[in-house]
C-alpha cells in the first residue's frame, strides 16, 4: 500500500507491505424457466446476488489504527473518515446561543460535536461509510413469442456511500465563480443542505455536505426484436432476418442527488443513454 509520510521528510508516500486483510463473501445464482413453448411463448429469468466483506485485521504487526491513512482495524480498506454534517445553523440557534458556542452564525455548516466538548476538532471525525457496496446483483429476463423477442437486464448495487464532489469542491458557493445551481440558505429560505454563499476567504472554515447513500437500480440493457423466417424472405434466400432495437442504460432508479452514483468518489461523467438499431441476416 502507499503509506503516507509527513511532507517534511521530502516524500509524501512510500510503497510498503503494511498489514493483512481478510475477505469473505457469498454469491447466489438462480435460473428459472417460467414458460417453455406455452402457446408459442418462452420465458426465462437468470439472477445473481453477491456480497463481499473486506476487513483490515492487522497493521504494522499489531492491531492499531492508522488514522492518517484512513485505515482502521475491522473496517474495509477505503472508508470515508470525516466530520459528520449536521445541517445548517439557523437563526433560532443564534438566538439561543447554541451557534455562538462553536463560533458559528446562521447559514453556516453545522458539524456534529461527537464528544460534546463544545469545540470542533480532529477528535470529532468519524467513519461515515465506505464505497464498497454491501450487495451487488443483476437479473436478466427474456421473452420469445412467435418471432417477437424482448429482453431486459438490470443491475443493482446496495448499501454504499458516495462522496459527491460535484456539490463540494466543484460548487464553492463563494465569490463570483461558476457554481452548480443549488437551493442555498437565506433568512427567508432556511434550507438544511446548502449553506449561505460567503466571500472566498471564509470558505475554508466550513465543510459542505458531500456524503450520500449511493444505492441504485439501473436498467443496463433493454432489447426488442422481430425475426422474419426464411420462407417469408423470397428472393433474399436467407434463413432469417432479425430487426432489433437496443437501449443501453436507459433508466436509473436512485435517491442519489448527484450526476451518477456509479461515478463513485468524484464528479465523474454520467453513463450515456444509447439507442442502437440493427439488422441481423442469417445466411
Amino acid at each position: 500500500m502507499d503509506r503516507q509520510l509527513p511532507p517534511t521528510t521530502g516524500y509524501t508516500s512510500i510503497l510498503q507491505n503494511v498489514g493483512a486483510t481478510r475477505n469473505t463473501g457469498v454469491e447466489l445464482a438462480l435460473s428459472a424457466v417460467f414458460a417453455q413453448d406455452w402457446h408459442g411463448l418462452r420465458w426465462n429469468v437468470d439472477a445473481n446476488l453477491a456480497a463481499n466483506r473486506n476487513r483490515i485485521v492487522s497493521l504494522y504487526g499489531q492491531k492499531k489504527d492508522d488514522v492518517g491513512n484512513g485505515w482502521f482495524i475491522g473496517q474495509p480498506i477505503g472508508v470515508f473518515y470525516d466530520y459528520q454534517f449536521g445541517g445548517i445553523w439557523q437563526i433560532q440557534d443564534s438566538i439561543s446561543g447554541a451557534a455562538q458556542v462553536y463560533g458559528r452564525r446562521p447559514g453556516q455548516i453545522r458539524i456534529v460535536d461527537q464528544n460534546g466538548d463544545g469545540k470542533i476538532d480532529q477528535n470529532d471525525r468519524v467513519i461515515l461509510g465506505t464505497s464498497f457496496p454491501r450487495w451487488t446483483g443483476s437479473a436478466t429476463t427474456r421473452l420469445d413469442w412467435k418471432g417477437i423477442d424482448a429482453s431486459v437486464m438490470a443491475v443493482v448495487r446496495l448499501g454504499f456511500m458516495v462522496h459527491d464532489e460535484l456539490y463540494t469542491s466543484q460548487s464553492t458557493l463563494a465569490g463570483r465563480y461558476n457554481n452548480v445551481s443549488v437551493d442555498y440558505w437565506t433568512p427567508t429560505n432556511p434550507r438544511t443542505r446548502n449553506r449561505a454563499p460567503t466571500p472566498p476567504r471564509r470558505t475554508r472554515t466550513s465543510r459542505r455536505a458531500g456524503y450520500e447513500e449511493g444505492s441504485f437500480v439501473r436498467i443496463r440493457t433493454l432489447t426488442v426484436g422481430y425475426t422474419i423466417p426464411g420462407d417469408h424472405l423470397g428472393w433474399m434466400r436467407a434463413r432469417s432476418l432479425r430487426i432489433y432495437a437496443t437501449a443501453l442504460d436507459p433508466f436509473l432508479f436512485t435517491k442519489f442527488r448527484g450526476i451518477d452514483p456509479e461515478s463513485r468518489t468524484d464528479p465523474g461523467v454520467p453513463s450515456y443513454r444509447t439507442l442502437m438499431m440493427g439488422v441481423t441476416l442469417g445466411i
